[in-house]
């Protein structure tokens, strides 16, 4: 995911692009205010609530994790609502959407605030919020030595000169592993995409790359959030490699293609409903 992407002023409007059409960005309301109020609020408000720096080492809190948990999964289950219905192969992170706005969500007050969370279904208080976000990533970590690996990393660019309050960055860093970087877009917008592009290669093991297009970054770039999630689990019931053999794949109801298939033959739990199919 990268989302903020070229925030300017013209006239006296605030516009915002992004790569999401307009029936999306309708329940979104909140977010999109909020990038239009991204600058005044970061540089100018005179006061701005904010997380407590550091750790709290009382915050496992099972039930704040809980309740973090589970305004995720409405957000991510009303993002698929809206998402769903296209035509094509869908693959999302609503979980990296959720955590990289979740940053951004610590420097907004106000109106926008209040769209946020709602968007969001944020439900616990900024205090609180940040600190269990930390604590759920740390949670759901998985190191080498355990049957999956699992890592969530953010980032935040950031036109060289726009001077963010310490809070904010001390908030982003603390909870979130994120430090806020300074890129001159205006004159190197290209350099400045190959950076946060290896940025993005790092942290998925070298296989996400070129995440941000050619002129995906412009002179008019402000601020680009960045979320990469890397996963490599095993197998309950490993795949024989020597299984593997070229079989028919629809890629549409009337066309397919030979790809390569696992193959394993096993008694398993199966479900089947009018909507979907579950294999267990």
């Amino acid at each position: 995911l990268y989302g903020v992407r070229d925030w300017w002023q013209s006239g006296p409007e605030r516009r915002w692009k992004t790569s999401l059409d307009s029936e999306t960005r309708v329940p979104f309301a909140g977010l999109v205010r909020f990038v239009q109020g991204l600058s005044r609020t970061f540089l100018t408000r005179p006061a701005m609530a904010m997380a407590p720096m550091g750790g709290n080492p009382m915050m496992e809190d099972k039930s704040e994790v809980a309740a973090v948990v589970k305004g995720n999964n409405h957000f991510a289950l009303e993002l698929y609502q809206q998402l769903g219905g296209r035509q094509g192969n869908l693959f999302l992170s609503p979980f990296s959407i959720s955590t990289a706005l979740a940053m951004t969500y610590g420097g907004a007050e106000g109106k926008t605030a209040e769209e946020m969370a709602a968007a969001l279904r944020f439900s616990l208080g900024r205090e609180r919020l940040h600190p269990t976000f930390a604590e759920l990533m740390k949670q759901t970590h998985g190191a080498k030595s355990q049957d999956y690996q699992l890592s969530v990393a953010n980032g935040l660019w950031t036109q060289h000169g726009y001077a963010f309050k310490d809070e904010f960055k001390g908030m982003v860093k603390t909870n979130y592993g994120a430090e806020l970087r300074e890129m001159n877009f205006s004159t190197a917008a290209e350099e400045a995409r190959g950076i946060i592009n290896k940025w993005v290669e790092k942290q998925t093991q070298d296989k996400i790359r070129d995440l941000i297009p050619p002129r995906g970054v412009t002179e008019l770039t402000r601020l680009i959030l960045a979320n990469a999630i890397y996963f490599r689990g095993k197998w309950i019931d490993p795949f024989e490699e020597e299984a593997t053999k070229d079989a028919p794949f629809k890629v549409t109801p009337k066309q397919e293609v030979a790809v390569p298939m696992m193959f394993q033959q096993e008694r398993f739990q199966y479900l089947e409903t009018s909507s979907f199919q579950a294999l267990r």
